[in-house]
């Protein structure tokens, strides 16, 4: 403060004269100061910010503080509410005339939701899901949850948040950060549709199809392939792993599925078989599915014996007859050989009257006629008496 003397001064006030003796008066020209300015919460929040401000003043004593909207309050003390980050003045004003600006810096309010960079769901060969999500947050992320409630973490050391072996496939993910803010429910993509055929098993190509509401690629193998149209269809050569991808600019999902169903490897099927004391009897060498056993004869024509394992036994007359097995290997149709069962020429022969005109020719004093099913001898096949069918086999054809 400073203090000056003024002696035998005459002071003309509303045009009265007076004369004072020597008087000492006090001019103060100190600044208002700031005693105190906090904020609350002091910590990160999504909400506002109170800012107090305790002024003070040495001679004069603080008149007002003008906050930062421009509003006056009486008194050395003042409240604001502070709805976003920056600086706020405040302006003390003491009773003197003196002014202080003073700033307060509010930085702690934060109400930006977390970022999601990429969304990733796959659904694996064995029908479970995996989601990878690429989430980050300017303070910091407290939480990812799929909307089937699962949460999903991360390691120090992870860039991403993983989920695997769901049982389930989500169909959204919400990140919230720790002062609450929150993303929302942000959707995956639809996992692209897939179907080949045939879905047996075949020894031809298997033709493959995919489709996706998004950009649609694929990959077999280790190749990637692009689709220009949809649904995408190829056709699998070969048993190969699948990956359908839909993808957006920030989103992915992906199928992965496996063919297995084509087998171009050739297997044999291989018919033996013997005939004894009027049976025949029959092996072959592959495990079957639903084997059929057919054999065929002049007279008996197609029969389909039972079978059992991989192999069958049936009574037949003492005839030529034809035989095959067909069935199913490994999931593939199959048959075999032809195999013809001659008569046993030690035995009796069953002798049979054609039925039809068969090309004949002359063999050592008998006939031999030929048919679809092999060879068959008739003995004496021009007689014309209807007795007995059954005859000795000439020495002639022993």
């Amino acid at each position: 403060m400073k203090l000056k003397k003024i002696a035998g001064t005459c002071i003309l006030l509303s045009s009265i004269l007076a004369f004072f003796p020597e008087t000492s008066f006090a001019i103060d020209t100190i600044k208002p100061f700031v005693r105190s300015a906090t904020i609350s919460p002091n910590y990160i929040t999504n909400g506002n910010v109170e800012i107090q401000l305790n002024a003070s003043d040495m001679d004069s004593g603080v008149k007002s503080i003008k906050l930062p909207d421009s509003s006056v309050v009486n008194g050395s003390t003042a409240l604001f509410t502070a709805t976003q980050n920056g600086k706020y003045l405040f302006t003390i004003d003491d009773f003197a005339g003196n002014t202080y600006t003073h700033t307060v810096i509010v930085s702690n309010i934060d109400r930006t939701a977390p970022t999601i960079s990429h969304l990733t769901l796959i659904e694996k060969k064995d029908k479970t899901f995996k989601v990878i999500v690429d989430a980050d947050d300017n303070v910091e992320v407290k939480s990812v949850v799929l909307n089937t409630n699962q949460s999903i973490t991360k390691g120090a050391n992870d860039e991403y948040y993983v989920a695997d072996n769901l049982a389930t496939a989500p169909t959204s993910v919400t990140v919230t950060d720790t002062v609450g803010n929150s993303t929302g429910a942000i959707n995956f993509l639809d996992i692209p549709t897939a179907g080949y055929s045939p879905t047996n098993a075949t020894k031809g190509n298997v033709k493959v199809s995919i489709n996706g509401t998004q950009s649609l690629s694929y990959k077999v193998g280790f190749n990637n392939y692009s689709c220009s149209s949809k649904p995408c269809t190829f056709d699998l050569v070969k048993n190969d792993e699948i990956s359908a991808t839909n993808s957006s600019l920030t989103k992915t999902s992906t199928k992965t599925f496996e063919i297995t169903n084509i087998d171009k490897s050739t297997s044999v099927l291989n018919l033996s078989g013997t005939r004894a004391n009027s049976k025949i009897s029959l092996n072959w060498n592959l495990a079957l599915t639903s084997p059929i056993v057919t054999c065929e004869s002049l007279s008996k024509g197609k029969t389909t014996p039972t079978v059992i394992g991989n192999s069958s036994s049936f009574s037949v007359p003492n005839e030529s007859f034809q035989c095959i097995v067909s069935g199913s290997y490994q999931g593939y149709p199959i048959e075999s050989n032809s195999l013809t069962i001659p008569p046993d020429y030690n035995q009796t022969i069953d002798v049979i009257n054609p039925i039809e005109n068969y090309r004949k020719e002359q063999f050592t004093k008998a006939y031999v006629e030929y048919n679809e099913l092999g060879e068959t001898y008739y003995i004496n096949v021009n007689r014309s008496d209807n007795g007995d069918k059954k005859v000795p086999i000439p020495d002639s054809l022993r």
